[in-house]
């Protein structure tokens, strides 16, 4: 009689995960505008951003950042000039500007359409702007033909970037008080203007720049019918 040999029990492994250490199991993958830091000369606290003199605020490109793109959009009263995007070569990037006005100045820079931490970032800008009123070039053509009681009297006025940050006013002095004077920003410091008045007559219309004073040729002599 033949004995069977006991069967052997199927062979088993259990492997415990590898381990990781605990600062490195906690830290989230970053990727794209979260591996992009912002600093720079600009967003120091310790440093004043001055109307007229450069700054920047510099990029670095982190791993996992990909490949943007970035943008860089800027809210103040007047956008600086020069504003330009710099690439380093050293997996920096910077964000050069020349502030013209003085006060806030809000920039939202964004990569891969997404804000990168800390943005939007607010600089103050200090010190006076310089402005120039020579510059500030008045369409006389449309207040040479006059006006029509009633409706609008159009014309433009160009304001160059060295004419510095304004602000455009416009004044009107006549027989009667004007029913409406509207002024409106249109592009690449190119300003509309409206005048309307409720009875014929000759009015002078001043054109002030920054801190009201005249443009060449203000007061223009305007005749209504």
């Amino acid at each position: 009689v033949a004995a069977a040999a006991p069967k052997q029990p199927a062979a088993r492994r259990r492997t415990s995960k590898p381990a990781v250490p605990e600062e490195e199991a906690k830290e989230p993958s970053l990727k794209g505008a979260q591996c992009v830091a912002a600093g720079g000369p600009a967003l120091d606290p310790s440093s004043v951003v001055e109307v007229g003199q450069s700054s920047e605020i510099v990029l670095r490109i982190l791993e996992g950042a990909g490949a943007g793109p970035l943008d860089v959009e800027v809210d103040a009263a007047v956008l600086p000039r020069p504003l330009e995007v710099v690439d380093h070569g050293d997996g920096t990037m910077g964000v050069v500007f020349c502030p013209i006005s003085n006060g806030p100045h809000v920039f939202r820079i964004t990569w891969g359409k997404d804000h990168i931490p800390g943005s939007p970032f607010r600089v103050t800008v200090t010190g006076t702007p310089r402005r120039d009123p020579s510059l500030v070039v008045v369409d006389t053509a449309a207040l040479e033909k006059g006006g029509v009681v009633g409706q609008e009297l159009r014309f433009s006025v160009v304001a160059p970037a060295a004419a510095g940050p304004g602000p455009l006013q416009v004044d009107v002095v006549g027989p009667e008080e004007p029913t409406a004077i509207v002024v409106n920003y249109v592009d690449s410091g190119r300003f509309m203007a409206e005048v309307k008045v409720p009875v014929a007559g000759e009015y002078q219309i001043g054109v002030l720049w920054g801190d009201c004073d005249p443009v060449p040729g203000s007061p223009f002599t305007v005749i209504f019918t």
